[in-house]
């Protein structure tokens, strides 16, 4: 028998990571089907709010799974009801991290993408020299590949050269 429970990706940024997390942790139940809804820029009290709101009269299960990511312990302190079960992707790291280097965080949200400009920049050039080189559309440069991906036609060879060069920079 399938068991069925709602879940929800919540943060004050993207939820791109909230949903990859969360999603890697559910495939671990694969006899469970789950209704999943990303519920990304929830960065105040009041959207928090209706966030919950929106999940209490949306779920059709008792105690829906929820998956967060905020920084402001005040916003995310508004989930901490009897209703939802929570996991916060960030709580316990942050503060055992405070704790561990005797510092405070910043808890600004996204702030991942202030970083390492660099590596954006070689990722963006990846990107365009893997859509320029695609199915032999552009063949002088190949020197300059850091890989080049040989197969037959309709073998994903686009979708992995994507994959490296978005998430890798090859």
């Amino acid at each position: 028998m399938w068991k069925i429970k709602d879940v929800y990706y919540i943060s004050d940024s993207t939820a791109i990571l909230t949903e990859e997390l969360g999603r890697s942790l559910l495939c671990q139940f694969p006899e469970i089907h789950f209704n999943e809804e990303k519920i990304p820029f929830v960065r105040s009290v009041n959207e928090a709010k209706k966030a919950l709101q929106h999940i209490l009269e949306q779920s059709s299960a008792l105690q829906p799974l929820v998956f967060c990511t905020i920084m402001d312990r005040e916003v995310r302190a508004i989930f901490d009801v009897a209703e939802v079960e929570v996991f916060d992707l960030y709580g316990g790291f942050l503060n055992g991290l405070e704790n561990a280097l005797e510092a405070k965080a910043l808890r600004e949200p996204g702030y991942f993408r202030h970083g390492d400009s660099s590596q954006t920049d070689q990722r963006v050039e990846a990107i365009h020299y893997t859509l320029d080189h695609d199915d032999g559309k552009k063949t002088s440069g190949y020197d300059a590949a850091d890989i080049i991906l040989i197969g037959v036609s309709r073998s994903g060879k686009t979708p992995v050269s994507v994959y490296l060069a978005t998430h890798m920079g090859y």
